[in-house]
């Protein structure tokens, strides 16, 4: 996670949320190519794929913009494309939930820089305390299974978890 901040290149930003989505349990991919597939996927076990185009080079006070919508829009069309019978979700990460008006972002989500340190932070937890067990084989299969029932970082609370609507502003 040492690269997910906004001083990273892009390919390590994209690459470190990659590997911070397999950490968690979900499958990721990166895919792309010539602006064509997004620049990272997770795909969770419910069949739902996240779309994520990372920002990570955005000032804090830019908004994002038509065309930045319109990058994940397209990285979206390629998914649909690509992975029949799964349900989506576009997502930016970026440092804040803005979005122009020109955008017209409303049926996208931010991943914004405090939600994603709240991800790894919720990660951290649930990883230390399964160290901490000093558990091995089934029973550390069992506790993992047991902490999981209460961790945000489960794939059916990701969504509501850490995603955020986009708001008008410049």
């Amino acid at each position: 996670v040492v690269h997910l901040n906004k001083e990273a290149t892009a390919n390590q930003f994209e690459q470190a949320l990659a590997e911070l989505g397999t950490f968690i349990g979900v499958a990721t991919e990166r895919h792309d190519t010539n602006g064509v597939g997004p620049d990272v996927l997770w795909l969770l076990p419910s069949k739902v794929g996240l779309v994520i185009e990372a920002k990570s080079r955005k000032k804090d006070a830019n908004a994002l913009t038509k065309g930045d919508h319109g990058q994940l829009l397209v990285a979206h069309q390629w998914f649909e494309q690509n992975y029949k019978g799964y349900d989506s979700v576009r997502v930016s990460v970026l440092p804040a939930n803005r979005a122009t008006k020109a955008a017209s972002a409303h049926a996208s989500h931010a991943l914004t820089y405090e939600k994603l340190q709240a991800l790894v932070s919720d990660a951290r937890v649930l990883l230390a305390r399964l160290c901490d067990s000093a558990l091995d084989g089934d029973d550390l299969v069992s506790e993992c299974a047991t902490l999981l029932k209460s961790s945000p970082i489960r794939d059916d609370r990701l969504v509501d978890r850490y995603l955020l609507p986009f708001k008008e502003g410049e």
